[in-house]
């Protein structure tokens, strides 16, 4: 969250001092998206780990060996 919120105070900072000739809402259109990058980085890891882990789960409840799963 602090990375967000260090995005967005940038924002505010260069939108009044150093940018002010242009339209509004033009700066916050490229670096919002940047701010939320490590959240959802995160989410887009968790969610597969937790797929591979149910995976190796259920092939571990069908009977497959470990040498069986980390050799295919």
């Amino acid at each position: 969250m602090c990375t967000a919120l260090l995005f967005f105070a940038l924002i505010i900072l260069l939108d009044e001092n150093l940018l002010s000739g242009l339209p509004p809402c033009v700066l916050e259109f490229f670096l919002v998206p940047i701010a939320f990058w490590p959240y959802i980085q995160r989410v887009v890891v968790q969610v597969t780990s937790e797929k591979a882990n149910r995976l190796e789960e259920a092939m571990k409840s069908m009977g497959l060996t470990q040498a069986a799963y980390y050799l295919r």
